[in-house]
């Protein structure tokens, strides 16, 4: 039988690097062979002289190397390139690290426990007793990261509706029976405060702290999924967060307050766990065992559970999101956490709106709670019959074709603000004439609107509430913005739309059962839609939850009444529901989660599997033509974002086709010089740790090396302990620290023997990239070592490496057909 057929790494010279494709160029390199065993088509061979050839460096199937201008076929004598079967043969290129700007900006968080001696002399000391009062802190954390979302929650809340409030009454006063200023003074009036309110805002996510901007949502999915977001959980993101967002909601901007409050509770409970701020220049000293990126990972995820529960009363849906849309980790310890956080925000909030709502309404009691979260739609009829569940799967289509037009225009929006609008003055304005421009559209439709006598209700007032107070829809009737350029008895059908909170607009969408003129109902999806579509992603706290929630009844009431007129009953508000559910599809992606908040926010069971079919058709409908608002966000950020399974692409490359190499390697006992160097002319998070065989024994982080020079651990026999490895305060300035190492100090050794990770994370050349892909984000690691049958280390996978496949497979099959092309003219 012929000799056994083996793969070959052949690395010819690279093209110069060509900055203007981050992911395409590489570095001039010499050439050299690296033989790699086939995957499944060696017999067994065990002669010992083939194996010495392949740890030294020996050729594939023949015992030498190949000359310098050997051609890709010479790699394969036995294989008939013009009609091979089995037989296969690759190019690959060795990759030297090369990081874009935006890439570069985002690292990984060391979820992986650093299993070193110091570690194991910590577990050896704890006593039973220290891992109960640990476990009990635990929870008693948790307790206060979910009273204080609450409050967060609650200043929101009250500074929203209060700020909202005096905004419509003064523009009541204007509305007076003048014809000649029964326009253009109330309008002048309503654009000034919106235009304030809005330019509040703004300073203080440009001026004070950017990363506040938007929902949050995506940071937050982010953060879990194990990237490090700079400044994302802040004390000074969760203050802009929490004061920008009550002035761009009360401002009139089409913008909601719930997507904000996840990251608010994420923030929150970041700075709870560590007891520490660094916007503050505060550490308290405590809860330093929390201190961790593990630990700090699973309070996170409880915070945002906490949000979800304090924007819709769901619990159990705040637990559901964390773990469909973030958590890179889960287990049954942090689930019950997160639903005993969740449980205490929705409570708190409960309490203390209800408190507040009856201290306004003296028919109200203050022992009725009744008000479990910032948006309540109040309990819904039920009832469906089967047949409409096939027409609620049209519905889902329908939306998942608005959700892929509106995600199109969005990113398209993004992207010309990332072009035309990056400087600070220009995000400055923005929002302030976007603001400007959504107060004088609706507005001038209000005044245009049509005029009706008011309907006899048609609801029992005393089971649905509208924004937490005992009043059904039809009492917004009688209010005079709703009479506004009206006479007698009349109200504005528009001005119900636009003039009252999204809130109080949603409730009236989903319990009112008579039919809303058609053409009013149009313009207000179509300018609602168009509006959202402008404002999120304009420098402002923006919440997309409950926008598109509203946008959504709004199609469904149209739905609903076209089914109407074609001779088929339909329950209105049932179809506003089923639209809201539909757009929020569409445009999110989200099935599980969203269900389950949608159900508890309606108080409604039998709701769920109509709601499900229409989030999953709307779904599937969407990904034929583009993919979530927020992970389209993401990656327009160069996030490295790991999914939950592998790509396609990824089953057709190993772990050699896409690894850095060559691997920049630290011996274990290096001298203070060498890992000066190696800091100062590399950016790596971590280095693989070896032997005097260039056998893996460890790996060590960048940050522990960092330490290590700053204190001057060579200059301590005893060595540092664990304590000092704990994060206490900013990471130091890199340049000025390398540069303060003495010359005298340079040829000093330091043992990293007890500092480095014993048990790192390796894999063999022939791994299918798939496998690691699984391993790196189940594990939640920040990089793999790529061995060769010798364990030394032949190059490294980062995250960065796994989220740009499509474009390595691109490459890597340009570089296959180049190399047969070569091969078949020679």
């Amino acid at each position: 039988p012929r000799a056994p057929l083996r793969r070959t790494l052949w690395c010819k010279p690279c093209k110069a690097l060509d900055t203007t494709d981050s992911f395409s160029g590489l570095s001039p390199r010499s050439s050299r062979n690296i033989h790699l065993p086939n995957l499944g088509m060696d017999h067994g061979s065990d002669d010992e002289g083939e194996k010495q050839a392949l740890l030294t460096g020996g050729g594939g199937i023949n015992s030498s190397p190949l000359p310098a201008n050997a051609s890709f076929a010479d790699s394969f004598p036995d294989v008939d390139f013009e009609n091979f079967g089995t037989d296969f043969a690759r190019t690959l290129v060795v990759r030297p690290h090369v990081e874009t700007h935006a890439a570069a900006e985002f690292n990984s968080l060391d979820f992986d426990r650093c299993e070193n001696q110091l570690m194991y002399e910590r577990r050896m000391s704890i006593k039973h007793r220290e891992r109960i009062r640990e476990e009990v802190v635990r929870w008693i954390l948790t307790f206060f990261i979910g009273v204080l979302t609450a409050v967060a929650a609650f200043l929101i809340d009250f500074g929203t509706r209060n700020l909202g409030k005096e905004k419509l009454r003064a523009v009541e006063i204007l509305l007076g029976p003048h014809e000649d200023t029964r326009f253009w003074l109330p309008l002048v009036a309503y654009l000034g405060m919106n235009g304030v309110m809005c330019w509040i805002s703004s300073s203080l996510v440009v001026w004070v702290e950017p990363v506040a901007a938007g929902s949050g949502i995506p940071e937050v999915k982010c953060y879990l999924n194990g990237v490090r977001y700079p400044r994302v959980v802040r004390f000074q993101t969760l203050l802009t967060k929490v004061f920008g967002v009550l002035f761009s909601v009360a401002g009139g901007l089409f913008v909601g307050k719930e997507g904000p409050m996840i990251h608010s509770g994420a923030a929150i409970a970041a700075g709870v766990s560590t007891g520490k701020s660094n916007t503050l220049k505060l550490d308290t000293g405590l809860f330093k065992e929390f201190r961790d990126d593990r630990e700090k990972r699973d309070f996170v995820a409880a915070g945002s559970a906490a949000g979800v529960a304090a924007a819709f009363g769901a619990p159990i849906g705040g637990v559901l999101f964390s773990l469909e849309e973030g958590a890179s980790f889960w287990n049954q310890s942090l689930t019950w956490r997160s639903f005993f956080c969740a449980m205490v925000t929705t409570f708190t909030l409960n309490v203390s709106l209800s408190y507040w709502l009856s201290a306004e309404d003296s028919e109200t009691s203050t022992t009725v709670l009744d008000n479990p979260g910032l948006v309540s739609f109040g309990s819904m009829d039920g009832n469906y019959k089967i047949y409409e569940v096939l027409l609620f799967i049209l519905m889902g289509a329908v939306g998942g074709l608005l959700g892929a037009v509106f995600n199109t225009l969005n990113i398209a929006l993004t992207k010309f603000r990332k072009r035309w609008l990056s400087s600070k003055w220009a995000r400055w304005a923005e929002p302030v004439v976007v603001g400007l421009v959504t107060t004088a559209v609706t507005f001038t439709l209000v005044s245009r609107g049509r005029c009706s006598p008011q309907p006899k209700p048609t609801v029992n007032p005393t089971n649905h509430h509208t924004n937490g107070t005992k009043q059904g829809p039809h009492s917004a009737y009688n209010t005079p913005a709703a009479k506004a350029f009206c006479e007698g008895d009349e109200y504005n059908d528009l001005a119900l739309f636009f003039f009252p909170a999204l809130e109080d607009t949603i409730n009236r969408l989903y319990h009112e059962t008579a039919e809303i003129y058609t053409p009013s109902l149009i313009l207000y999806f179509t300018c609602f839609f168009l509006l959202v579509c402008i404002t999120y992603g304009i420098a402002v706290p923006s919440g997309l939850f409950v926008p598109l929630i509203a946008c959504g009844a709004a199609y469904g009431k149209l739905f609903g009444q076209l089914l109407g007129f074609l001779g088929i009953s339909a329950h209105g508000p049932t179809y506003s529901l089923m639209g809201s559910a539909a757009l929020l599809g569409g445009v999110l992606r989200m099935t599980i989660s969203l269900t389950v908040i949608m159900m508890e926010a309606t108080q409604q069971l039998s709701f769920g599997l109509p709601i499900m079919v229409t989030l999953i058709t709307a779904k599937w409908v969407g990904d034929l033509f583009n993919i979530g608002l927020y992970d389209m966000h993401i990656e327009l950020k160069h996030i490295p974002f790991l999914e939950w399974e592998p790509t396609p692409e990824m089953d057709r490359l190993l772990a050699c086709d896409v690894m850095h190499t060559p691997a920049k390697k630290l011996h274990y006992c290096p001298t203070v010089q060498t890992i000066v160097q190696m800091l100062r002319f590399s950016q790596h998070g971590g280095y693989p740790i070896v032997n005097h065989k260039g056998m893996i024994i460890g790996s060590i982080l960048r940050r522990q090396l960092l330490l290590l020079l700053e204190r001057r651990a060579w200059l301590h026999p005893e060595g540092l302990t664990y304590q000092d490895f704990i994060k206490t305060h900013e990471p130091p300035d890199e340049a000025k620290l390398l540069d303060q190492v003495e010359d005298m100090d340079m040829s000093a050794p330091l043992d990293l023997r007890p500092y480095f990770h014993t048990v790192p994370h390796t894999m063999k050349l022939t791994t299918p990239l798939a496998r690691v892909f699984r391993e790196f984000r189940t594990m939640g690691l920040r990089h793999i070592f790529i061995v060769d049958d010798a364990n030394r280390v032949e190059g490294v996978i980062t995250r960065k490496d796994l989220c740009h496949i499509e474009i390595q497979e691109h490459k890597k099959q340009q570089d296959y057909r180049t190399a047969m092309e070569t091969s078949s003219a020679l």
